[in-house]
């Protein structure tokens, strides 16, 4: 089983703005560095939690769909808790017409880091030495598996994304440098909207690869797995 934890897509940004320097000729904007892009991904190490009864997990909102009809009744001995989360940090560059005070602005740096926090649990009444311990707490690690491969395939993609925005990108201004404050908003919500771009596809290929994961047959194996 695996639980959701709304994908964690924790917008985490914050801007630093680079130090500034003055322009010749604020008449038309031009980036003056290329924009450094780097994505990064990590798992924590994985959490078990042995507390809960099969009702406490029965009890937790499950995100895939149980493979069994409505008229058969089925326990949960484990779940998947886990979260992807995404932090970002963008760092910004700008120059200042002396005279004018217009200023140009562009992207410096774009960081983008993935993370996944997976906790096992597995319901009390197994015993740690139990046949069915082992099965299920084989089949709550496919799941981990799944989020790791989701992670690395988005890594690239996210990175490939947003390089692919930042050729495309073209400084912004000029304009007042008391309008800093907005240019600010408008930039870092481009980067927002690419980033959720990539990771809406990224929460709907991982409920789909994790319901894959909860297949009747899966379940019907790790059932019929003790019963030797």
């Amino acid at each position: 089983m695996f639980v959701f934890d709304p994908l964690g897509i924790i917008f985490a940004g914050y801007f630093e703005l680079a130090q500034g320097f003055s322009l010749a000729n604020a008449s038309a904007c031009k980036a003056e560095t290329k924009p450094k892009i780097v994505v990064t991904a990590a798992t924590k190490d994985i959490r078990y939690d042995f507390s809960k009864s099969k009702k406490d997990l029965a009890d937790q909102k499950i995100d895939t769909v149980s493979p069994y009809s409505h008229s058969q009744s089925v326990y949960i001995g484990g779940l998947m808790n886990g979260q992807i989360e995404m932090k970002s940090n963008v760092k910004l560059a700008w120059s200042t017409q002396t005279v004018t005070r217009q200023s140009c602005f562009w992207y410096e740096e774009v960081n983008i880091h993935m993370e996944i926090d997976p906790t096992i649990l597995v319901a009390r009444e197994f015993p740690r030495d139990s046949c069915e311990y082992k099965e299920i707490l084989n089949h709550e690690n496919k799941h981990i598996v799944v989020d790791r491969f989701i992670v690395k395939k988005y890594r690239k993609l996210m990175e490939d994304y947003l390089t692919q925005l930042m050729q495309q990108a073209q400084a912004y201004g000029p304009v007042h440098a008391n309008k800093t404050p907005v240019v600010r908003k408008e930039m870092t919500a481009y980067i927002e909207a690419a980033v959720n771009k990539v990771s809406d596809a990224m929460h709907t290929e991982r409920r789909q690869r994790q319901q894959a994961v909860d297949s009747r047959e899966e379940y019907d194996r790790v059932s019929a797995a003790c019963k030797k």
